[in-house]
C-alpha cells in the first residue's frame, strides 16, 4: 500500500491530539508512535491506504499504546478494535470475521444493500460456515471485493482507523484479505496492526510489515 513519510510528530507539544503514554516503553522511543501519527495525518488530508506495523515483545506494554491511540483517534476518526487469539491461527478468516463485525457496529456504518457486497461478505460472517472451513484461496477474491465496498462507504464521511493487536495469533488468510484490500483501495483509511516479533520473516504478516510506513 501507499507509504508516506516518518517524520517524528508524537512529541510535537503543539500536537494535543497526539496519544502520550509517556510511562511507556514504546513511548519512550517514540519511532512508533511517530510512525502511527504520520499515517493517520496523512489519510486524513489525502487517501492512501496506509499500513502501520508496531511490534514489542511482550510485557512491553503495546496493547495499551493501540488502545490509547483507538481512544484518541476518536471522535475524529471510526475507529474499530480487534484482537487475535490463541484459536484464530487454525481458523481461516476468523480474525476478518471480528474486523467485518467490528466495522457493522461502527456509529455511522451503513447496512449493506448492495446484494454483491452482501453475498461476497457472507461466509466470514457466518460463524457456523467459518468452523467447518472456508477454502482461502476459493473465498479471498470475493472478500477483498466486499471488505473494499464496506470501507468506501464507511469512509465518506470520515476517516477510517481499523487496528488489529496480537497480530501474530492471526489466521493468514486474514491478513492478507486486509493487506490486499488496503493495497488495492486509495480511501483514507489507517490499518494499525499490533504484533509480537516474528521468530522467522514469512506469511502475511511479512506482507503487511513490508508495506508499513
Amino acid at each position: 500500500g501507499p507509504t508516506g513519510p516518518t517524520t517524528p510528530m508524537a512529541t510535537d507539544p503543539t500536537r494535543p491530539d497526539v496519544p502520550r503514554h509517556p510511562t511507556d516503553p514504546l513511548i519512550e522511543r517514540g519511532d512508533h508512535l511517530a510512525a502511527v501519527d504520520t499515517a493517520l495525518a496523512r489519510a486524513s488530508v489525502a487517501p492512501g491506504g496506509s499500513i502501520v506495523v508496531v511490534e514489542a515483545a511482550p510485557g512491553a506494554g503495546l496493547t495499551a499504546v493501540l488502545d490509547h491511540v483507538g481512544a484518541t483517534a476518536a471522535p475524529r476518526w471510526r475507529t474499530a478494535t480487534v484482537r487475535a487469539d490463541d484459536l484464530d491461527a487454525g481458523i481461516p478468516f476468523s480474525v476478518l470475521h471480528r474486523v467485518v463485525e467490528a466495522l457493522h457496529g461502527l456509529p455511522g456504518a451503513v447496512p449493506i444493500s448492495d446484494q454483491a457486497a452482501a453475498l461476497a461478505l457472507a461466509p466470514v460472517l457466518d460463524p457456523a460456515r467459518l468452523l467447518d472451513g472456508l477454502d482461502p484461496a476459493a473465498e479471498a477474491p470475493a472478500l477483498v471485493v466486499g471488505l473494499g465496498w464496506l470501507l468506501e462507504h464507511l469512509t465518506e464521511d470520515v476517516p477510517l482507523l481499523v487496528v488489529v493487536d496480537d497480530a501474530h495469533l492471526a489466521d493468514e488468510a486474514s491478513l492478507g484479505v486486509l493487506a490486499t484490500t488496503w493495497s488495492r483501495c486509495r480511501l483514507p483509511m489507517v490499518l494499525l496492526v499490533g504484533a509480537h516479533p516474528a521468530p522467522a520473516p514469512g506469511g502475511a504478516l511479512e506482507r503487511l510489515r513490508s508495506t508499513s510506513t
